[in-house]
Order: C-alpha cells, then structure tokens, then sequence
C-alpha cells in the first residue's frame, strides 16, 4: 500500500534515505525544508506541492548578505584611503598613480557590463601589473597595485552580498546602502586620526564611490545574470545556490516517473538525483531549482518540459536521456544527434521532425506522430517502444522531399 501525505503540512520534514516512498502520494503538500536525500522516490506524485526554504532562512540570508556588504564597504574604504593619500600627495607621481586607479576602476566597470567578468578581470590584472611595475620603480607601484587588489575584493565581496541578497528576496538597494555606509564610516575613522581633513574627505569620497560602484555593479550583473545573459552564469548559479540553502532537497533521489504537475519548485535542489521520465508539466519557478547534472541545465529544454512546446526549435546533439516529453508539440523540431534514450515520447507529435542520428534505446514512442519525420540512420534497439506510431510516411535522408510511393512501407 503506498503512503499518502496528500494535503499534509510536511515542512522540514525528514524523509532522507527512505525507500518505502515508491508511488507515494505528496499532491498539494507543504514540502517546503523537507529532506528527501537519497530517497526512493518511484512514481511519487508531488503535482501541484509547495517546495521550497522554509520562510525563516530568508532572515539568514539577508543577514549573511549585509554581512558580506559591510566587509564589501571595508575593502572600498580602504580604496578610499589609499587613492585619497595618493591625489593629495605633493610629488606629482603619486598623483599620477592615484588617476590611474581611478581610471582604471572606471574601465573595469565599463567591460563588466559590455564584455562579462572574465574579460574584466584579465584587463584589471594586465593594468595592474603594467602599471604597478612602469611605477615601482618611481616609488608609486604600491599605490596602485594596493588600491586595485582592494577593489578587486570589494567587488568580488559585493558580488557575493548581491547574490545572497537576491536568495532571500531582498532588494540591491539594502547591499548598496550597507556596503555605502561601511566605506563611509571606516575611511573617515581611518583617516581623521592620521591625516588631513582634505584627504579624509577625499577619502571618504572615493569609498563611497567605489562601494556604491561596486554593490551597483553587481546588483546589475545579477539582474542580467537572471534575465539569461550566458556571460554570467556563474552568477545566476551561485544565487541559486543561496536560494536553495534550507530549501526542499532531493538531492541524489530517484525521481524516474515522478510527477511534478504544476508544483512549485523555487529553492528546491535537484541536484544528482535520478530525473527519469520525470513529469514537470506546468510546473512553477524550475529555474529558480539547483539542477546541476540533470538535462534541467539547458534552459531550452528547462521550457520544452514546462510548456511542452518545442516546434521548430533545435535540440541537435543535445543530453536529452531521460527526458519526459508526453504529449509533447515537437513538430518540426530538430533532434540530430540528440540522446533521446529511454526518453518519453508517448502521443508526442513529431510530425517533421529530424530525427537523423538521434539515439532512441529504450525510448517510448507509443502513440507518437511521426509522419514526414527524417530517420536517417536514426538509432533503435529492440527496447524502443513503436506501439499505435502513427507513420503513414517518413523519409529516410535528410533533406528528402518527395513522398514515398504508397506501396513503401515505412522502417519501423
């Protein structure tokens, strides 16, 4: 008899290692904290549950990222302290070394927003170096190699602050604000007591700046990060990350035939688990779920399994094992060379499609459409499943136009 935990309010519930949840009912649950970490989860039902972190992590979260913003401020304000004893030094070179860190903050920022981070932070580094040793010899090479290690940190800082800000919902403006504050507070403190009050005010100046700068940026980078940007992906997987902390886990489940039908999966961490003909129709926020390697990493295919419309789309060579397409509109899609074993594809409708060189062992195809479909050397064992394929005609090159003649009986 299977357990039926339909309804129930499961939160931080434990169920880690269990193997007696085969066929288990979790429809409508409250699984929000819960534990089902190396569980056996077979044919379990979680259509239209409520997974997710507990509300009470979100105070975490926030605290750990105005942590981490003022720790960001310290780093800006001890920018502000060295650029500020740098613009009101007497000797012209320490001037000079002063513009050139703030010149060459202003170009970081730039190419971070146009190019990404990788090619920022290389740029960063060749100035440094460059201009740290053009000026060692002057006497001003600590001045900018100092100032600019210090802003690396301060962003590198802020960058985390903002993504553990955007797990617990808060907005950019609580880091920007916190790190702002920090950097004003410490450069003022640091400097009254051992220089002038211009260069205090210089320095106060410059830590804001660079604070807010920093904080801003990052608070930027992660939105499009969010919005999909591919040169920040590290970002978008790293607030993910902080979302998902206290959050339902199936790490290292097996989920094969699970059904998560309109369920909400936000901070939910799928991480390893086994993903088998798993069912995500309609299912909400599964961008906002840890899904290290699953197929739930290509955000195409995170789409195709929620809306279950991929016409026209291209899958060519894609990891698509396993996957759950029931049903699914995939006429004139492209599948060459794409790993469809054991996938699902039960009353998909791949009337069009290129199936050339895709890999179909142990894929169901029962009731499947496939008329027009190219099947060029298209690969089929004997544990792939044909019954009521609708197949009045297929082609079997690619590029093939004209029909065969009625008398041709299709390959299958």
């Amino acid at each position: 008899m299977t357990l039926d935990f339909s309804g129930q309010n499961l939160r931080g519930r434990s169920f880690k290692g269990r193997k007696d949840l085969v066929g288990a009912n979790f429809s409508y649950a409250d699984i929000r904290g819960a534990d089902f970490t190396n569980a056996l989860l077979v044919e379990a039902n979680f259509s239209q549950a409520q997974a997710g972190r507990e509300p009470g992590w979100a105070i975490i979260l926030l605290g750990v990222s105005l942590l981490l913003s003022a720790l960001s401020g310290g780093a800006s304000a001890w920018v502000g302290v060295i650029t500020a004893g740098a613009l009101t030094h007497p000797e012209p070179i320490q001037l000079l070394a002063g513009v050139i860190v703030l010149m060459t903050l202003a170009v970081f920022m730039t190419i971070t927003l146009r190019q990404g981070l990788a090619i920022a932070s290389s740029i960063l580094v060749v100035v440094g170096v460059t201009a740290g040793a053009a000026l060692g010899t002057l006497g001003a090479g600590t001045v900018v190699v100092s100032a600019l290690v210090a802003a690396a940190l301060a962003f590198a800082i802020a960058l985390v602050a903002s993504a553990a800000g955007a797990g617990a919902g808060a907005g950019s403006a609580v880091v920007v604000a916190g790190a702002a504050a920090t950097a004003a507070g410490m450069s003022v403190a640091i400097t009254s007591s051992e220089t002038t009050a211009v260069a205090g005010s210089v320095a106060a100046a410059v830590a804001v700046a660079v604070a807010m700068a920093a904080a801003g940026l990052s608070a930027s980078v992660s939105w499009k990060a969010f919005a999909g940007d591919p040169k920040y992906t590290f970002l978008r997987q790293l607030t993910i990350t902080f979302a998902a902390i206290g959050g339902t886990r199936f790490r290292e489940a097996n989920l094969t035939d699970a059904d998560f039908t309109q369920a909400t999966l936000e901070s939910t961490n799928f991480r390893g688990a086994n993903l088998t003909r798993t069912c995500w129709f309609q299912a909400q926020k599964l961008s906002l779920a840890c899904v290290g390697g699953t197929y739930l990493q290509n955000e195409q295919v995170r789409q195709l399994v929620v809306t279950g419309e991929g016409q026209n789309q291209n899958f060519d060579h894609c990891l698509l094992r396993g996957i759950n397409l029931r049903g699914a509109n995939l006429v004139e899609a492209s599948f060459v060379g794409a790993d469809l074993s054991e996938a699902n594809l039960q009353s998909a409708n791949l009337s069009k499609a290129k199936l050339t060189q895709a890999h179909l062992d142990g894929a169901d195809l029962t009731g499947a459409r496939l008329v027009a479909a190219c099947i060029e050397d298209w690969g089929i064992t004997n544990e792939t499943k044909f019954d009521k394929v609708q197949h009045e005609y297929v082609f079997r090159r690619l590029g093939q136009k004209r029909r065969p003649k009625p008398d041709t009986p299709p390959p299958i």
